[in-house]
């Protein structure tokens, strides 16, 4: 069944893949990001460039966010005060959905949702998990904050970028899933190597895996590091084993530093 029209907000590394799967599910993605080279990619694919958040909720009555942090949604949701394109409640449309990818604390998403409901506008939180080839293959794992109606009517256009979509209780529960998913992920990658007499290797020209800004580093062959090969998390779209770098010069962070 194909979706009716969706808009897409923030097409960086995680929103690109989710709005190039929406485009082969859905009538119409209306998109909108302020680099030019991201939007491009979108409109190669079929999708339809706007030139602001207002624009894309004209057109469309369902809009998904994805950008970094609360300060950006604010400015995708109400505009930047002033100073560049105009938010989704500027939009003249009447019962706009907002589901919004992003990661934040759950306290900045109570908030957006309820200065967006003082403009008549309803707004999910639904943060997702993953990396970039995950978004870009729709295995995504998508936590979604809101009421049973709201989940109901997101699941369709959820279920183009995801694998598993979980409703996780009220507004901003997804959040807190999602914070909890990250402490869980944090304890088992520190629990793994605290096991290993290796150092980590990561990437200095990718900027690859950062471990922490405490841990003691020098910079090394990689064939000195004695560890199993493994997937490193990846930042260009594209997946990398730990064996790509053999013989380059890498970062080696070692855990007894932390």
């Amino acid at each position: 069944m194909t979706l009716p029209a969706v808009g897409f907000i923030g097409l960086g590394t995680m929103g690109r893949g989710m709005a190039l799967n929406l485009v082969k599910a859905a009538e119409t993605v209306f998109v909108y990001d302020p680099v030019p080279d991201a939007l491009k990619l979108l409109t190669d694919a079929g999708a339809v460039a706007c030139a602001s958040p207002a624009e894309v909720a004209e057109k469309a009555g369902t809009v998904i966010i994805c950008v970094p942090d609360a300060p950006q949604v604010r400015d995708v949701m109400f505009g930047p005060g002033g100073n560049g394109p105009g938010g989704i409640a500027d939009a003249e449309r009447k019962g706009i959905t907002v589901l919004d990818a992003t990661t934040m604390k759950r306290p900045d998403a109570n908030a957006i949702a309820e200065d967006a409901a003082a403009k008549g506008i309803a707004y999910f939180d639904c943060p997702i998990s993953g990396l970039p080839r995950r978004a870009a293959d729709g295995t995504l794992t998508i936590m979604f904050g809101g009421t049973k109606e709201g989940y109901d009517a997101a699941l369709p256009f959820l279920k183009a970028c995801g694998e598993e979509i979980i409703h996780s209780g009220p507004l901003g529960a997804g959040q807190a899933m999602k914070g909890l998913n990250n402490v869980i992920y944090n304890i088992n990658i520190a629990a793994f190597w605290r096991h290993m007499d290796a150092p980590v290797a990561v990437s200095e020209a990718r900027d690859i895996w950062v471990l922490g800004e405490r841990a003691d580093a020098r910079a090394e062959a990689l064939e000195s590091l004695e560890a199993p090969d493994f997937e490193l998390p990846d930042v260009d779209g594209k997946p990398h084993r730990l064996s790509d770098y053999r013989g380059q010069k890498v970062l080696l962070a070692t855990w007894a530093s932390w």
